[in-house]
């Protein structure tokens, strides 16, 4: 999002609005439509909560329904490397070794639930599939 300029005061709304004007620039909006994932999709992973709880081993691991808007500066995988560390005596989060069981386990109702922008991505490609398959 830093290749368009933002107030520092603007909304994330209003970011995600700016980089989806420009991101369509010229390009005809019925075949182009841009989405804006505005953190790492780990922020799936901390919204639904079920699975780190499960991974770790530890039923405290509460759902994060703000996980999609929450902290720029404190990113998903590094919110979920320092969950790892606490419960796991130093041993992190690996995107590799616990990314791809965690993606495994994920429920989608959660995520669809609380993550807006996911969401949003959701129901457009739905959109998409389901007027592809009328014109069939």
């Amino acid at each position: 999002m830093n290749r368009v300029t933002h107030n520092p005061d603007d909304e994330l709304s209003q970011k995600v609005n700016r980089v989806k004007k420009w991101l369509q620039g010229d390009l005809d909006p019925v075949f182009f439509h841009p989405h804006i994932s505005v953190h790492e999709i780990e922020s799936w992973l901390l919204a639904e909560g079920g699975c780190i709880a499960q991974r770790l081993k530890d039923s405290k691991v509460e759902p994060d329904k703000n996980a999609e808007i929450k902290n720029f500066d404190n990113p998903p995988s590094k919110r979920i490397d320092t969950l790892f560390k606490s419960r796991r005596q130093g041993d992190g989060y690996h995107k590799i070794n616990d990314g791809l069981p965690l993606f495994k386990c994920l429920s989608f109702q959660p995520v669809y639930d609380s993550c807006k922008y996911f969401r949003e991505f959701y129901d457009d490609l739905k959109a998409v599939g389901m007027s592809a398959l009328k014109q069939i």
